[in-house]
């Protein structure tokens, strides 16, 4: 038993985080609290669509962190005991969703295709409406040449902001300005794409 624990264990070392690993732990739920996943592991906010933004794990360095997050270890571990058994693509094509597991979820589980469009694997969550946005567009410092995670590395971060330059300037600490720049999702052509491939 042990040595099959290895044998999946150095596996996820030599393919590092795939989004065949990424459906699948969509496939495992928190006993101890019922609605949280995985992805729940990281937390921001998507102002576009003013809802929570989650990432499903957006590289190997993120990968490596969550396994080592003890309150997360849940999932990766019942990950591990299911591949024990099978392969991962037997995994996912035998998976039969319990009756109350919501649409998006299983759509992600059974439609490979959906969570390319998350382009670095960040996802808006609409739990009231029972929605998922995949949000198009990668940050300059969300790529493997330039891994960070704030929460557990002092990497710098590279690039710029349009708004951190010396012009406009800024005087008055005090009064409110209008930044500068645009984020990548802040346009028409994102919230269309947004409205287009929402997952419900």
């Amino acid at each position: 038993m042990l040595e099959k624990v290895a044998a999946v264990i150095d596996s996820f070392s030599k393919t590092g985080i795939t989004d065949e690993i990424r459906r699948a732990l969509l496939t495992i739920d928190d006993k101890t609290q019922p609605d949280r996943l995985f992805f729940h592991y990281w937390y921001s906010w998507f102002y576009t669509k003013n809802l929570p933004k989650y990432c499903l794990i957006s590289n190997d360095t993120t990968f490596r962190w969550f396994s080592l997050n003890p309150e997360f270890r849940i999932f990766l571990k019942e990950l591990v005991l299911k591949l024990v058994e099978a392969p991962i693509e037997n995994l996912l094509e035998s998976f039969v969703p319990p009756a109350d597991m919501p649409n998006w979820r299983k759509r992600l589980i059974q439609e490979p295709e959906l969570i390319e469009l998350a382009t670095a694997r960040y996802i808006a969550y609409d739990a009231k409406n029972k929605i998922i946005y995949p949000i198009p567009g990668i940050r300059p410092h969300d790529t493997e040449q330039f891994p960070n995670d704030s929460r557990q590395s002092p990497y710098p971060i590279p690039g710029i902001r349009p708004h951190d330059t010396d012009s406009p300037p800024l005087p008055n600490p005090i009064a409110s300005y209008p930044i500068p720049g645009i984020r990548p999702h802040d346009t028409e052509e994102s919230r269309n794409y947004l409205k287009k491939n929402k997952i419900q």
